[in-house]
């Protein structure tokens, strides 16, 4: 597969499911509403585009939505969950499914940050997805005053290729470092 676009048919990301030393990837579900709803809160989203969920009803329509936009081939979107008790850690996501530079992003919650399993995440999805295409990088976009996050696309060998200024769904103006990471090797 060239990993461009168009190069492959659709796929339906919704049942997406594989391990990594310590966690466990399964493709989001309505299964997450709940956790989402209370993990997903707004000092984990703070420095993020996505708006935290106020109510049980708009977490329920993010994951909903998401799980549309999954069967429709161009995202997938995966609950982060502790390998050996499943407990539900946070997610992540990859817009741009099949292009030169697909978009990649995660958030933890509180209490799983710190732990290296952000690393681990993202090293495990770009290696199953690059199984199936080949990106020339991934662009992983996180708010300069977000150091936990800037510092993991470094750790991941990431370079900041561009700077701008956006505002979140809450209204934050967020300074955003566009970083490019490099595929990971796959064995």
């Amino acid at each position: 597969m060239s990993g461009l676009p168009g190069s492959s048919p659709v796929t339906d990301w919704r049942r997406v499911g594989f391990m990594s030393k310590n966690l466990v990837y399964t493709s989001l579900t309505e299964r997450q509403i709940v956790p989402i709803f209370t993990c997903f809160s707004a000092e984990v989203a703070r420095w993020m585009m996505p708006r935290a969920p106020y109510t049980l009803a708009q977490a329920r329509d993010l994951v909903l939505d998401t799980v549309e936009a999954m069967a429709l081939g161009g995202h997938i979107a995966l609950a982060i969950l502790s390998r050996g008790s499943v407990e539900f850690l946070g997610s992540v996501a990859l817009n741009g499914v099949g292009q030169h530079a697909p978009e990649i992003g995660i958030w933890l919650k509180a209490e799983a940050q710190g732990h290296g399993w952000g690393r681990e995440t993202l090293g495990a999805l770009m290696a199953w997805y690059q199984k199936r295409y080949r990106p020339d990088y991934y662009v992983y976009p996180a708010d300069v005053r977000n150091l936990p996050s800037c510092y993991l696309a470094r750790k991941m060998g990431g370079s900041v290729a561009r700077r701008y200024e956006t505002v979140s769904q809450d209204g934050i103006l967020l300074r955003v470092a566009e970083f490019r990471i490099p595929p990971v090797v796959v064995r």
